[in-house]
Formats: structure tokens, C-alpha cells, sequence
């Protein structure tokens, strides 16, 4: 059954989903955030080496066999520890709450498994969701064709998130000491290689007894001049067929802002989503990246061709992302389901229009799916 769910606008006509375009104009009012616990390792950002990386001294991306940890809200052993002392009412992972809250850029199709449970809502993704991939070109005006082989949207976003991880590994330093937080990584158990990110823990007020509690992702840090510690996130983008007007070996390092600038027109979501982990992380800055193909025709080798360190705050402008728009849409929709039955229900991006849908599933609607995921986890411990 389909549950009718729409924008406040939209709800007194009696719509059928959240529109992107009226979800643009919601706006929150938001308490400054309370950390609860922040857990694991970081490893200092090289600024002394990446600052110096230009195209015409790229470095090459090295593989690195690291383990990410894309563990889902309801299985977090600290969301359900402060679920079970009654911090907060509603709970997420920063990169599901990422993605609704830059809805109304999106293009792709994507959906988030939401769970009722009396005065209590979790957002979860579903196993080997869209949430672990990275996007490439998704709102150009030319986005790349399902039948492109290795520029297709499924390939590029399969390399897109291979970069990225490589990419947070290496720019890491292995001089500076680690910053230890307090507490021990929450899913770390005997991985011999577990990748430098650290985690924190957040809740924010989102007025009329709504109290959000998420997980949040860090990838570096930096001592400033005066020793203070400064938090980041670390992320990349990739260039995959150069064409005449957007080269970047031949752009990038005299004319980044225009580099950027196109970057911000064809990978809106994208941005949006890294900028909105960021606030949510509370991050001082943002770690960019810039990495390329080898050669336009090989998928697997790539090379830094520079870095960019933007502050949180600077970027969010930048990018044109409203804090107070992206704590409305999540609001505004956890109000609607909190009228709901008890039950779960699937949030579902319209691929055709900028529309949501929410459906109302069985509750052992993905079962079989997160079956598959522990085979396919077992398989890959016994390689």
C-alpha cells in the first residue's frame, strides 16, 4: 500500500508525495548540537605534502586494502545503547540523513527504509544501498548514458567510491601522532587493516519534542599554530574523459574556482551531500581532492592531480546548502510519519520526477537482501 505523503503545502491538495521543489523551502529552527561520544583513531591530514600536489606534480592514487564500516542505524551498539537510555526519539547514520536532506538536488533514484516504533523513528538504508556509492555527473546536463560501459552511471560510481577511499587513506600522515578520542572504535573487532575514521556521536533539538541522534563520520584531523585540534572530512572528485573546456591538466591549477564552479553544476547532489555530513560532523573543514584518470580509457589508475581545504561553514555557501532547509526536510517528514501506524514504511525517490513516495512495506520486506549481504560477507572473509 502506498501511504500519501506530502509537502505542508501539498498536504491541504491532497498530494501523493514530497515534492523537491517545496522541500527546498523548508526551514528549521535548530539548537546548537550536544556530542554524546565520539570513538576511534584519526590520523593527521599531510598538508605539508597534498598543498604542493598540482598537475604538474600529480601523485599517483596507490591502492590501499583498508576496511570501511558501512554499519546500518539498527545495527550501531551505540545508537541502540542510547536508544535503550532514551537519548533522543529519532535516529540516522549522517550519509541516509545526507541524502534526504539534499533530496531536492537529487536526480537518481534512491530510497531509505524508515521504522515507526510508537514515539520513535529510525532511518536506515537497505543492504548494498545507493548511500555507499558516489555519484558521478548525476545533474549535468549531459549525465553520462546507461550504455557507456565504463562511463556508465553504475561503473562511475563504483570507481567514484573506490576513489574516494583510496584517497582518504593516502593523505593521511603516518609522522603526525594519532588523535585518539575517548572512546574504542564501536565495530572494530579483529580486521587487521581498519581505515583512519573516527566517528561522533550528535543529537540536535529540532523543536516540538523531535530530538534527532546520529552517527557522524570524521576522516582527519590538524593542530593549528596554537595546538588546537581541528576535525575534517575528506572527500574527492573525479574527472574521467576530459574534454577541451574542462580539462583539468590543463585548468586546474590556474583556473580552480572555474574548475569547481562546473563541478558545483554537474555534481550538486554530490557536494551537497559531503557538505551536509560535514555540518553534521561538526567539521572544521573539508579536504578536496581532485583525482583523475591515467588515461580516459583506464578505469583502474588514477593520479592527484591537487588538493583544496575549504571550511565547512565557506563550502555550505558555496554550495548554496541551508542548514536551517536541510534539519526542515527532516523534520517535516519525521512529523508526517510520526502520524502514521506503528510499521515500516519505504521513502522512495521518483526516477522520473522530483518527487518522494513512501510505501508502507511488511516489516520482513528486506530480509532476503540482508541475507545475501551476510553470504556475501562470509565469502569475502573466507577469500
Amino acid at each position: 500500500t502506498t501511504t500519501t505523503a506530502t509537502t505542508a503545502a501539498a498536504a491541504a491538495a491532497g498530494g501523493d508525495g514530497f515534492v523537491d521543489g517545496a522541500a527546498a523551502l523548508l526551514e528549521g529552527i535548530i539548537e546548537r548540537p550536544v556530542t554524546l561520544r565520539e570513538c576511534g583513531v584519526l590520523r593527521a591530514y599531510d598538508a605539508h605534502r597534498y598543498a604542493r600536489v598540482s598537475t604538474t606534480n600529480e601523485v599517483p592514487l596507490r591502492r590501499r586494502e583498508r576496511t570501511f564500516f558501512r554499519v546500518r542505524t539498527k545495527e550501531d551498539p551505540v545508537i541502540e545503547e542510547l536508544c535503550m537510555q532514551g537519548v533522543g526519539n529519532v535516529y540516522a547514520t549522517d550519509d541516509v540523513l545526507a541524502m534526504l536532506m539534499s533530496a531536492p538536488r537529487s536526480v537518481y533514484s534512491w530510497d531509505i527504509v524508515i521504522t515507526k516504533l510508537g514515539q520513535r523513528v529510525f532511518f536506515d538504508k537497505r543492504a548494498a544501498a545507493q548511500t555507499d556509492y558516489v555519484s558521478v555527473n548525476e545533474t549535468a546536463l549531459d549525465p553520462p548514458a546507461d550504455d557507456a560501459g565504463i562511463n556508465s552511471p553504475a561503473a562511475l560510481a563504483e570507481e567514484a567510491t573506490y576513489i574516494n577511499q583510496h584517497f582518504s587513506q593516502q593523505v593521511l600522515s603516518t609522522a603526525a601522532p594519532p588523535h585518539r578520542f575517548a572512546h574504542a572504535h564501536p565495530f572494530h573487532t579483529d580486521e587487521p587493516e581498519v581505515a583512519a575514521v573516527a566517528y561522533r556521536y550528535r543529537k540536535w533539538a529540532l523543536g516540538d519534542g523531535i530530538e534527532l541522534v546520529a552517527r557522524t563520520e570524521l576522516g582527519a584531523y590538524e593542530t593549528t599554530a596554537k595546538g588546537d585540534v581541528q576535525l575534517s572530512t575528506v572527500a574527492a572528485l573525479n574527472e574521467y574523459a576530459p574534454t577541451h573546456g574542462t580539462d583539468w591538466r590543463k585548468r586546474l591549477d590556474t583556473q580552480r574556482g572555474a574548475v569547481l564552479a562546473t563541478e558545483l553544476k554537474n555534481n550538486s547532489n554530490k557536494l551537497a551531500k559531503w557538505t551536509a555530513r560535514a555540518v553534521l560532523a561538526g567539521a572544521h573543514s573539508i579536504k578536496l581532492g581532485y583525482v583523475s584518470r591515467s588515461r580516459p580509457s583506464d578505469k583502474h589508475s588514477h593520479v592527484v592531480l591537487g588538493c583544496q581545504s575549504y571550511k565547512t561553514t565557506e563550502f555550505a555557501k558555496q554550495t548554496a546548502l541551508s542548514v536551517s532547509n536541510m534539519f526542515g526536510i527532516v523534520k517535516h517528514i519525521v512529523q508526517y510519519v510520526l502520524t502514521l501506524d506503528n510499521g515500516q514504511y519505504l521513502l522512495l525517490k521518483d526516477p522520473n520526477k522530483g518527487v518522494l513516495h513512501l510505501y508502507s512495506v511488511p516489516s520482513d520486506a528486506f530480509d532476503d537482501e540482508e541475507e545475501e549481504e551476510d553470504d556475501d560477507d562470509d565469502d569475502d572473509d573466507d577469500a
